[in-house]
């Protein structure tokens, strides 16, 4: 991979845009209503036809990771790799499991969580930025096996990113990147080669440096069948509310699951301090 793929800035999070349209799918979608309303993420005194959602706060650093600052080692801290869960699409940084860990051991919280990213994104973004921060775990909610990303020369000469997905919006890109993924991409084969390597990077890159990784599934990718979604499934036995817990959008995972997953990277870090 070159030097300028590694560098790659991942987009900054649109505020206003993804306000809006969080606000047109809530007014228009009952269901989704239901879910936002529950997990209180609307304004007292609204209706679902003139819903007024709550704004969120998304401080980014120069590279468009949800980090308080530029990366830096003059604290001890942890790593965090994986999708739009990780980074807290929709959801207040304070609710986000990456933050809750870190506050837990009172450490810097370096959150690479990238929305819509990969296996791969996740070894990119590590391989990158490792030895720009000081810590001693890398924690990673891996990502779907199905997602994939590639890097493009657009129309005006400039490298282009795209996040592959079977749902994703093929008219914002070339017509070849709809060719390779109905050749290339759609076949799990490739899909399996590529989480697996990526694993396996992600795995050497700490191993080289003294750094232990803690790895588990998204328990939304598995139909919560792990550690975590179990977890999940002993609360919302106990309260029914929580299975409409969601975050802002009515689609990501909400407080209740970022709250169990903290739990368990919590408790992975513990025993393995104490070894």
């Amino acid at each position: 991979m070159s030097k300028k793929g590694l560098e790659f800035v991942d987009k900054p999070v649109d505020r206003d845009i993804e306000y809006k349209k969080n606000t047109e799918e809530i007014r228009t979608n009952p269901e989704l209503y239901k879910r936002v309303k529950a997990s209180g993420w609307i304004e007292e005194g609204s209706t679902q036809s003139n819903s007024k959602i709550k704004r969120i706060s998304y401080r980014l650093n120069s590279y468009g990771f949800r980090c308080d600052s530029e990366f830096n080692k003059k604290n001890k801290g942890i790593l965090f790799l994986g999708c739009s869960d990780t980074f807290g699409w929709a959801q207040h940084k304070e609710r986000t499991w990456p933050w809750l860990v870190s506050q837990h051991f009172d450490n810097d919280c370096w959150n690479l969580g990238v929305p819509g990213g990969s296996m791969s994104t996740s070894y990119r973004v590590l391989k990158h930025h490792i030895d720009s921060v000081d810590v001693n775990f890398v924690c990673l909610l891996s990502p779907h096996s199905f997602r994939s990303e590639t890097f493009f020369l657009g129309d005006d000469g400039e490298i282009q990113k795209a996040f592959v997905l079977p749902n994703m919006n093929f008219k914002k890109y070339p017509k070849f990147i709809k060719e390779n993924y109905n050749r290339i991409w759609s076949i799990e084969d490739n899909w399996e080669l590529e989480y697996s390597k990526s694993l396996d990077g992600i795995n050497h890159i700490c191993s080289q440096r003294g750094i232990q990784l803690i790895e588990i599934k998204n328990p939304t990718n598995l139909d919560y069948q792990n550690e975590i979604g179990k977890m999940i499934e002993i609360g919302q036995s106990k309260d029914e509310s929580l299975k409409l817990d969601s975050a802002r959008d009515g689609y990501h995972a909400g407080h209740f699951f970022q709250s169990k997953v903290s739990e368990y990277f919590i408790n992975e870090i513990r025993r393995r301090v104490k070894k």
